[in-house]
C-alpha cells in the first residue's frame, strides 16, 4: 500500500517503489527514475551499441585505438 524503500546503508544506495516513483538514490542524489513514458538517468555505461530515435552509437577499436562510429539511420 505505501511502497517499499530498499536501503543500504554500507554504500548509501537507496531504491524506492512507490505508486508516485520508481526512483534509485546514491547518498540522496536521484541517479535514475522512471515516470509514466520517462527515463531519466545521470550516467549510463553502455557495452555495446545505443541507438536513440534512429542515431546508432558504435564503440569500436582498430589498432589499439578505441572510438565510437555515430551512424544516423534515416
Amino acid at each position: 500500500k505505501n511502497g517499499i524503500e530498499v536501503y543500504r546503508s554500507e554504500s548509501q544506495e537507496r531504491t524506492v517503489i512507490t505508486n508516485r516513483e520508481f526512483a534509485g538514490y546514491y547518498q540522496d542524489q536521484e541517479i535514475f527514475s522512471l515516470n509514466k513514458d520517462e527515463t531519466r538517468i545521470g550516467k549510463a555505461i553502455v557495452s555495446g551499441e545505443l541507438n536513440i530515435d534512429g542515431t546508432m552509437f558504435i564503440p569500436y577499436e582498430a589498432n589499439g585505438e578505441k572510438g565510437l562510429n555515430i551512424a544516423i539511420i534515416d
